[in-house]
């Protein structure tokens, strides 16, 4: 279509141009000036001619106007196409990461060490110038499929006049985050029990210091209930996390010779000695 114009353009100037220069030669001849009008005429073949560019340049206007429109639609289906597809493919990937959590954890609980412990009275609880002791027994097992390790464990005795159930919850939370944090710093430094094997019966001397058995008695009793913590933290060879059996005992006195078998609080005499045969444990686990 420029093309077009530009050749029109020119035609034009060229007839302009020759009768400005016949009017001046005729001007010259009269010596008169005269007025000139000059009128412009195509003939047929140039207008036919710039009537075929003008429809061949709209044609092909009108083509790239419709390519760019479709390259438009098809960039945007494809651009919603992608997302659907990586919407698929983070639904597949998260349910196949659950999926492997999920087996994970079964195989974890299926071969995973569980250990127990059993504890008993060894020796009589007395009471003398360093507090209240006493002897426990404890044997532990690994009752599971693999074996468990970082064992480490503890077990401490307290002294009060009676247990909440809060109370008891969190002294042996305390004493078990105690046992995790040794068993994560020197994990190394400690023993592995395998499964199916009772370990060789350990025992532990407990004492509530001379001091806390004091404040019981200046509160004007003469008898208390020790509670005896006992915690053992260990790992299994699957992976990092530390697993727990915490068991809570009670101490209390009770005489065989009566049937119901009601305990009573253990006397706080200086120099009293309760014999294990009288000593009766009231215990509670916790396990994970």
């Amino acid at each position: 279509m420029l093309e077009s114009v530009k050749a029109i353009k020119d035609l034009v100037r060229k007839e302009a141009k020759a009768t400005d220069e016949q009017n001046k030669r005729q001007q010259v001849r009269n010596g008169v000036p005269s007025e000139v009008k000059a009128e412009i005429r195509f003939d047929e073949q140039t207008i036919l001619d710039a009537n075929v560019n003008n429809r061949r340049n709209y044609r092909l206007q009108n083509s790239i106007r419709w390519a760019t429109w479709c390259a438009f639609a098809a960039a945007l289906i494809y651009a919603t196409i992608a997302a659907l597809q990586f919407n698929e493919m983070q639904k597949a990937t998260k349910s196949t990461g659950e999926v492997a959590t999920v087996a994970a954890k079964q195989l974890d609980l299926a071969e995973r060490p569980w250990v127990k412990m059993s504890i008993s009275p060894s020796g009589p609880l007395k009471f003398d110038q360093y507090g209240l002791t006493a002897q426990i027994r404890i044997v532990t097992q690994n009752s599971g499929n693999s074996p468990a390790v970082s064992v480490v464990m503890k077990s401490e005795m307290l002294l009060d006049l009676g247990w909440q159930e809060l109370r008891i919850a969190e002294e042996r939370t305390r004493l078990c985050g105690e046992m995790k944090k040794l068993a994560s710093e020197n994990r190394e430094e400690f023993e592995t029990v395998f499964p199916g094997t009772e370990e060789t019966p350990k025992f532990w001397n407990v004492t509530v210091p001379k001091t806390d058995v004091d404040k019981i008695i200046q509160a004007g009793v003469d008898r208390g209930i020790p509670l005896i913590v006992s915690c053992v933290v260990y790992r299994s060879t699957f992976n990092d996390t530390f697993h727990e059996t915490a068991y809570t005992s009670t101490i209390m006195t009770f005489d065989p010779a009566q049937n119901n078998g009601m305990g009573m609080g253990i006397p706080l005499k200086p120099g009293s000695t309760t014999n294990p045969e009288r000593l009766l444990l009231v215990s509670q686990t916790h396990a994970n």
